[in-house]
């Protein structure tokens, strides 16, 4: 599954992932992000990941959403 959503990148789908999750997960920039990519031997522009980034937001919008909405309700109903 996991290289049927990467197929056609250049990078790998595990270094893609790797990016998206620490982008938002910890306050880092994508400046920042390229050159932790640079340390490990891996050339890749910051808005590459940057378009990672929004491109995986978008697709699983609707489960953030979905998520949120029910962790709310679950919150208003204790």
């Amino acid at each position: 599954m996991l290289s049927n959503s990467f197929k056609w990148k250049h990078y790998e789908g595990e270094i893609i992932l790797l990016n998206v999750r620490w982008y938002l997960k910890y306050p880092l920039s994508y400046r920042n992000l390229k050159e932790m990519m640079i340390e490990r031997g891996i050339q890749v522009d910051h808005s590459t990941i940057m378009g990672s980034v929004a491109k995986k937001i978008f697709l699983h919008f609707d489960t953030i959403i979905f998520t949120f909405m029910c962790h709310c309700l679950s919150n208003e109903n204790d």
